[in-house]
């Protein structure tokens, strides 16, 4: 036994308060520390990371920086197919052109694992409906990219074991973001589109769905109800 220094059990605490933010965000932690059985309160910090319109605007139209490690395919759609559709940096850094599809008549994006892909949870597996205001920009990005993967450039990152992490050179744009707004990184968009859906009265349900969040004890079944609700709902968003 040796005397633990108290800045090692604030390190601690740190990476145990980052496991039950995550936890929370995925809607897997119930509040209740499993070790003392104590319940314990947590409060999200979603209010510091939510965009306004007028910020996502803004956020779409910074100047390409004069940076090579970021591409300008991925510096113009990255942040546009994040504002409608919630998805993260790495699941929309691994999208290919072929995960543009058409789901029971509904034009659809797929995240899934085939091809070596890796998604966050298993519930991260899901069709995300194209939303009118995203087809446009989406429609001339297939232009551009005519196979592959539709961001293969975005700075992907493997460690001495072997982990990738996806998109990892494009968490440079976090560092521009912070000058329409200090609260901004690439992962507000995910609070923005779950925030604007809830205003616009989408039920909570569908916007877990959409964006891949837990939903305990049901699986999402993709009918052609279902997608189009789900696309009435990412049109809501501003």
């Amino acid at each position: 036994e040796k005397a633990v220094s108290p800045r090692t059990i604030e390190g601690f605490l740190r990476r145990l308060s980052r496991v039950f933010a995550w936890a929370i965000d995925e809607d897997l932690f119930v509040g209740k520390n499993p070790l003392s059985g104590v319940k314990l309160t947590f409060t999200r910090r979603q209010s510091k990371q939510e965009l306004t319109t007028s910020e996502a605007d803004l956020l779409l139209t910074m100047p390409y920086p004069r940076n090579k490690n970021i591409d300008r395919v991925a510096w113009q759609y990255m942040p546009v197919i994040a504002r409608y559709t919630g998805a993260r940096l790495a699941e929309i850094g691994q999208l290919r052109r072929d995960d543009v599809v058409s789901r029971e008549g509904t034009l659809s994006l797929s995240i899934d694992t085939t091809g070596g892909r890796t998604v966050k949870t298993e519930s991260s597996v899901r069709f995300v409906p194209v939303s009118d205001k995203l087809r446009p920009h989406l429609e001339k990005l297939l232009s551009v990219v005519k196979s592959g993967r539709l961001f293969s450039h975005c700075g992907d990152w493997q460690d001495k074991n072997g982990y990738t992490q996806v998109a990892h050179g494009f968490k440079l744009w976090n560092r521009h973001a912070k000058k329409v707004g200090a609260h901004i990184s690439f992962h507000s968009w995910r609070h923005y589109a779950v925030t604007q859906m809830a205003k616009a009265g989408v039920a909570e349900i569908d916007r877990m769905r959409i964006v891949g969040h837990a939903v305990s004890g049901t699986h999402a079944v993709y009918t052609a109800e279902n997608l189009q609700r789900y696309k009435d709902a990412v049109d809501r968003i501003p």
